[in-house]
């Protein structure tokens, strides 16, 4: 076989393997859980392993995206982290914004800073 046939089976081969068969949904579902709980761990408080993320695509008020994850902290107690990215920038020029609540009682702010780690 030659290089390029190589090259060629190469390229298609990549994104199959790189995305598997999953959804493109579930995948940022499960990325938003994994930064729910990290931003969660950043505040000081740890959760226990049944937070869950729903990422919803479509346009909601102010948000171009959005999320809702909702789980229990180590000692019970429930929280939510709800917003997303947003239509347009907010007077800081923050381009996300996300609150973090624990028993409903908001215990953080978050503008997508802490997202990249």
């Amino acid at each position: 076989m030659n290089i390029k046939k190589h090259l060629f089976l190469l390229s298609m081969a990549i994104p199959t393997f790189i995305t598997g068969c999953s959804n493109p949904m579930t995948w940022a579902d499960d990325y938003m859980t994994q930064k729910a709980n990290f931003l969660f761990e950043q505040e000081g408080y740890t959760l226990t392993d049944n937070t869950e993320c729903k990422f919803l695509s479509q346009k909601k008020g102010k948000y171009k995206s959005y999320v809702i994850c909702t789980g229990t902290t180590n000692n019970g107690s429930p929280i939510s982290l709800k917003g997303g990215q947003l239509r347009h920038s907010d007077r800081h020029g923050n381009k996300e914004h996300y609150i973090g609540k624990i028993s409903g009682r908001k215990v953080f702010v978050n503008h997508g800073d802490g997202f990249n780690n």
